[in-house]
């Protein structure tokens, strides 16, 4: 029975049994029945772990700061680490758990941590000395058994061989990687070869064939090798990519923009289509370019892209258990330029929308260029924020006059799909024309072909798009592209829909 008289003794002596007592004396007298038990120091810590679990990470920081200033539990360094790891501040949870260390150096769950996020950056060897530290600690049998299952994990080989294709023999990319305990093979195609040959350079086996040896030698390569991994960045690769036989992991390591690169506009386009298919058929994207990573990971909503610091050799062996804080430890603190800056913070809140839409509007009122402009878009479209939307594409240096023209049209008529149709068709977000709905297929189909040049399949799909529904006659672009495919055709119809173009877009120019 808990009495007044403990609870004054416990005031007087500031003891942290306090709040349970008067929990305790609350309960059992009835004095309030809307006591929330979550107020309590008692219940602190299991509220704080309950948050962290549920990943409402903002509400769990909130609870502890309120916490540390009640309790001198170890456990406030392993909650804030964790919290910190959740969020992808990988430093400042290292200082946490190296802070309850010195405070305790034998505390199972710090030491479990610290094994957990030396693994998370890919020191395995470090990771293996806390887990065993850690094991020598406990007796719980199922905290042995995981522990002693992640050592084995940690201490497994895994060996890979690595099949580029078309690579330079001095590639920075074979810098990046671990020759001495894993086979490379870099295969190069060239025509022009008196003979083909197979040779060593810097301890990577270059194969120079002549394109009919190519799928023949990928073929044996791959299936007289284990573990192995194919890595490729250029386009042209695509079709021999659907070929290869056998386990074989996918990685694709693009070395362009082909987002912003203006240059031979309908090969780039075709570039675009192709990429996208490449990027579908890979287990992972890799590229060290900030802004192909962004188009990726944030508007092309693709959760294996991967952006390379030093990491590329662990990326590679560790593929089945990367997390998700890989791809957004970015340490930015240090760089100097603003511009660079604030894209590596975009990547950084890459999963929260809201906040990638507010870091990309600033750098686009403050560095509007083409790279800005494709993520101020895409993110427009995925926040549906319409009104800001048709602002930039309607004073945008970037989008040819007819597409601006038919999104101010759509947003006239208040077509929200198609709007974000174009739109990724502007930004060349092909993934997402994929995942679009059925609404007006016949409209999506008929640019869709356009634009990846299947002009006859284009021009058909529009004939029977405007037969079957006259009021896309009012469309800018299907007024275009018609009048410009039958102009091609020599068709004498060309000038009433390049006529009725003209007319249209009076209203928007």
């Amino acid at each position: 029975m808990v009495t007044l008289t403990q609870i004054r003794e416990l005031v007087l002596r500031q003891d942290k049994e306090l709040e349970e007592l008067l929990y305790e004396y609350i309960k059992q007298n009835e004095l309030d029945a809307n006591f929330e038990l979550d107020t309590t120091t008692y219940n602190k810590k299991e509220k704080i772990e309950e948050l962290i679990s549920q990943d409402r990470l903002y509400e769990a920081r909130q609870l502890l700061n309120q916490y540390k200033l009640e309790s001198n539990d170890i456990n406030i360094y392993s909650m804030e680490g964790i919290i910190n790891i959740k969020e992808n501040k990988l430093e400042e949870a290292l200082n946490c758990f190296l802070q309850g260390l010195e405070i305790d150096g034998r505390n199972v769950d710090l030491l479990y941590n610290m094994g957990y996020l030396n693994s998370l950056v890919g020191n395995n060897e470090k990771a293996i000395e806390y887990y065993k530290e850690c094991s020598g600690l406990t007796n719980d049998e199922n905290l042995l058994n995981e522990l002693n299952d992640l050592i084995n994990s940690l201490n497994t080989s895994k060996n890979y061989t690595l099949v580029t294709l078309n690579f330079n023999k001095d590639d920075e990319l074979f810098s990046k990687l671990n020759k001495n305990d894993n086979k490379i093979m870099n295969i190069v195609v060239n025509d022009e070869l008196e003979s083909e040959d197979i040779f060593e350079h810097n301890d990577i086996k270059i194969y120079d064939i002549k394109s009919a040896s190519y799928l023949n030698i990928i073929n044996h390569v791959t299936q007289n090798n284990e573990n192995c991994i194919v890595l490729y960045r250029d386009i042209k690769d695509l079709e021999l990519v659907n070929k290869i036989k056998g386990n074989v992991l996918f990685v694709y390591y693009p070395n362009k923009n082909y987002y912003n690169d203006k240059e031979d506009y309908i090969n780039q386009t075709m570039n675009v289509f192709d990429d996208k298919e490449l990027s579908n058929k890979s287990n992972i994207i890799l590229t060290d370019d900030l802004f192909i990573f962004s188009m990726k990971k944030i508007i092309e909503k693709r959760n294996n892209v991967y952006l390379l610091n030093d990491n590329m050799d662990y990326i590679l062996t560790n593929y089945s258990m990367l997390d998700e804080s890989l791809i957004t430890n970015i340490k930015n603190e240090d760089i100097e330029d603003d511009f660079i800056k604030r894209v590596y913070e975009l990547i950084k809140n890459c999963n929260d929308y809201n906040k990638c839409l507010e870091i990309a509007r600033s750098l686009y009122r403050n560095y509007e260029n083409e790279h800005t402009h494709s993520l101020y878009l895409g993110l427009l479209v995925i926040n549906k924020e319409y009104d800001f939307l048709v602002d930039v594409v309607r004073n945008s240096e970037y989008i040819e006059d007819y597409y601006k023209y038919e999104i101010l049209y759509l947003y006239d008529i208040k077509d929200y799909d198609l709007i974000d149709y174009v739109v990724n068709i502007v930004i060349k977000n092909y993934r997402a024309l994929d995942l679009s709905s059925e609404n007006n297929l016949d409209y999506k189909l008929g640019l869709y072909y356009y634009v990846i040049n299947k002009f006859n399949d284009s021009y058909k799909t529009y004939l029977y798009l405007i037969e079957k529904n006259e009021e896309f006659l009012n469309s800018p672009i299907v007024n275009k592209f018609v009048a410009y495919m039958m102009y091609a055709k020599g068709e004498d119809r060309y000038e009433e829909f390049n006529s009725r173009y003209k007319e249209i877009i009076t209203k928007y120019e």
